[in-house]
């Protein structure tokens, strides 16, 4: 398994458009097979986040072609469930 650095953007509903806050961005290192199956996991994961918090609105996702430091991105296994805490979200 390889490690795939997801990128994801939130909308934060409560927040004012002028507000810094109001789309924000979180990152995830996921050990998948395939860059298709860690989307997958990621996406998931994302929507069970807005589903808890749900003023906070799924916008995109993407794979980040030049990974940042890994030391101080979250990593996660397709198919684990990790809580906002590890996540960082």
């Amino acid at each position: 398994m390889s490690k795939h650095q997801y990128v994801v953007w939130f909308r934060d509903t409560l927040q004012s458009p002028e507000d810094q806050d109001y789309e924000w961005v979180a990152c995830i290192l996921i050990a998948a097979e395939s860059e298709a199956l860690a989307q997958e996991w990621g996406d998931h994961l994302a929507a069970l986040y807005c589903r808890r918090w749900p003023h906070n609105q799924f916008l995109r996702s993407y794979f980040d072609p030049e990974p940042w430091a890994p030391e101080d991105v979250p990593s996660i296994n397709y198919g684990e469930t990790a809580s906002d805490d590890v996540i960082g979200w």
